[in-house]
C-alpha cells in the first residue's frame, strides 16, 4: 500500500531590509523546491483463464499491463520578492547607504572609471564630464576651438587668442585685450582682461580672474570682480568663479540649493529642473513605478526577450525560467535527466 507524500524543502529566507524604508528596492529571486511526486508505474500482471488445454487442467496463463502508484524525487522552480538596496547603495547594518564618489552599481561593488574630476553616476557608472572634457571616461580634453559642456560650443577668440576649454574665456596674445581679444593694447598686455588701463599700466580683470595680467582664476571659495566675493555653499565651499553658483546635493535643486525633491527607488534629482532621474527598472514622476511586464532598463525602453511565460527582471532583463524550462531566454526544455526516480520495492 502506498500513501501519497508531499515533501517541500524551502531555503531559509531572511528579510532584514524593509521595502518601506528609503532606497530599498526589490527583485524577483528564483529558488528550487524539492518534493515527492506520484506517477503510474507499469508492470507485467499474470492471470489465468479457462481453456481447452487438458494438460494444464484447462487453465491457461495470460499477461497484461498493470499500473501501480509509485513516487519519485522531483524539483521545481519557485519565485519570491527579495528586498535589496537599490543600485547606487549598499547595505550597512540593515540600512541602505549611498555609494561613495569612487564606486557605483549594486552594493557599490564597481569602481568608477571617471577622470578629470568628472562625477560618476552611482546607478549606471556613467561619467558626467566637467566643462572642457569629453569621452566615456572624460579622459579627453576638448578639441581645439571648442569648449564647455560636451565640448559643444565654438570659441570666438580673435587675433590668435586661445580659448579656455572649460569656460570659453579668451586668453589673448601679447598686444591684445578684450573679451574676444578684439582690442589692441599697445602699452600693456592684460591677458584675460577686457580693458587696458594704460595710464597706470594696470589690468582691470573681469569677474573670475586675477593677477597682474589677469591670467589666474579666482582662488577656491572666492568669485566675482577682483575675486572679492566669498562663496556661500556650506560644506562644498567652492563655487563658480564668475557668478558664485553653488553645486547642489543630488536631492536638492535651485541656485542656492534650498529646494528639496523626493525620488524613490534610488532616483536622483536633476539640479536644473528638480525632476527625478530614475534608475534602470523604474519610471514615474518620482520613480515610484516598476517597469511594466515585458520591459526593462533605463526609462523601461528595452523589450524583454524571455520565452514561455518566464519572468523578466525589470532592471537588467534577465529571464527567470519557470519549471520545465532553462537557458538564457528560457527557450530550452529541461531534460528528464534533471529528475531522480525513487520506486518503492514490494
Amino acid at each position: 500500500m502506498y500513501v501519497p507524500v508531499l515533501l517541500i524543502l524551502l531555503p531559509q529566507l531572511t528579510l532584514a531590509l524593509d521595502l518601506k524604508e528609503p532606497n530599498v528596492c526589490s527583485r524577483w529571486e528564483s529558488y528550487t523546491v524539492s518534493f515527492l511526486e506520484s506517477y503510474a508505474h507499469t508492470y507485467n500482471q499474470v492471470y489465468y483463464t479457462r481453456c481447452t488445454d487438458f494438460l494444464n487442467l484447462f487453465k491457461c496463463t495470460q499477461h497484461r499491463v498493470g499500473y501501480r502508484l509509485v513516487y519519485r524525487q522531483a524539483t521545481r522552480t519557485a519565485y519570491r520578492h527579495r528586498p535589496q538596496c537599490c543600485h547606487g547603495f549598499y547595505n550597512k547594518n540593515d540600512t541602505c547607504i549611498p555609494c561613495d564618489a569612487d564606486h557605483w552599481g549594486q552594493d557599490c561593488l564597481r569602481l568608477c572609471p571617471c577622470q578629470n574630476g568628472a562625477d560618476c553616476d552611482p546607478v549606471s557608472g556613467s561619467c558626467s564630464c566637467l566643462p572642457g572634457f569629453r569621452g566615456r571616461r572624460c579622459q579627453l580634453p576638448c578639441p581645439a576651438n571648442t569648449f564647455g559642456p560636451g565640448c559643444s560650443l565654438l570659441c570666438n577668440c580673435r587675433n590668435g587668442g586661445s580659448c579656455d576649454q572649460a569656460s570659453g574665456a579668451c586668453m589673448c596674445p601679447p598686444g591684445f585685450t578684450g573679451t574676444l581679444c578684439e582690442q589692441a593694447c599697445s602699452a600693456h598686455t592684460c591677458g584675460n582682461a577686457d580693458k587696458c588701463a594704460q595710464r597706470k599700466q594696470l589690468c582691470l580683470c573681469p569677474p573670475g580672474w586675477t593677477g597682474e595680467d589677469c591670467s589666474l582664476p579666482c582662488p577656491a571659495e572666492t568669485f566675482g570682480t577682483n575675486c572679492s566675493m566669498k562663496c556661500n555653499c556650506g560644506h562644498y565651499r567652492s563655487c563658480s568663479s564668475i557668478e558664485g553658483v553653488c553645486p547642489c546635493e543630488k536631492e536638492q535643486w535651485s541656485p542656492d540649493c534650498t529646494q528639496d525633491c523626493t525620488c524613490f527607488n534610488g532616483g536622483t534629482c536633476s539640479p536644473q529642473d528638480h525632476l527625478c532621474i530614475c534608475p534602470p527598472g523604474y519610471i514615474g514622476q518620482q520613480c515610484e513605478k516598476e517597469c511594466p511586464a515585458g520591459r526593462y532598463g533605463s526609462m523601461c525602453a528595452n523589450l524583454c526577450s524571455c520565452s514561455n511565460n518566464s519572468f523578466c527582471d525589470p532592471v537588467d532583463g534577465m529571464c527567470l525560467c519557470p519549471s520545465g524550462w532553462r537557458g538564457q531566454k528560457c527557450s530550452e526544455v529541461t531534460s528528464l535527466h534533471d529528475f531522480t526516480f525513487a520506486v518503492p520495492t514490494s
